[in-house]
């Protein structure tokens, strides 16, 4: 079953990226065989790049207030916008994966918390 990204939308903090393709050359110089690059790209999280463009934002995490006159309250029911709009180039954390879209016919597709993006690469955008 394939489902089109643009029917896929982020809930809450969480960001739609399309991960990098894997480079058959390491920046050491080492020449990646393709039998390893595809074990790479279908099972081993270690080797995935952690970099890609952003698809689709959610709309924010929900503001949260600890205490409120002595009452422990969670949400304000205010969202904090997110930094990072679609179209942004981002590093990102590989093992704060939340999902692979891989069953939904998109196998780059990756879906994580804003929290886990490192950073926006500016030059790259």
């Amino acid at each position: 079953m394939t489902i089109p990204i643009e029917k896929i939308r982020p809930y809450g903090d969480r960001i739609l990226i399309r991960r990098d393709a894997f480079d058959a050359v390491t920046p050491g110089g080492i020449i990646v065989p393709d039998v390893a690059k595809t074990a790479a790209e279908g099972t081993t999280q270690m080797i995935k790049r952690g970099r890609g463009v952003v698809l689709a934002v959610g709309p924010g995490k929900l503001e949260e207030r600890p205490w409120m006159d002595g009452k422990p309250v969670r949400y304000t029911g205010r969202r904090v916008p997110p930094d990072v709009q679609p179209g942004d180039r981002v590093m990102f954390n590989i093992l704060a994966d939340l999902g692979d879209l891989d069953a939904y016919g998109h196998p780059d597709l990756t879906l994580i918390e804003e929290s886990d993006i490192g950073c926006i690469l500016e030059d790259e955008r």
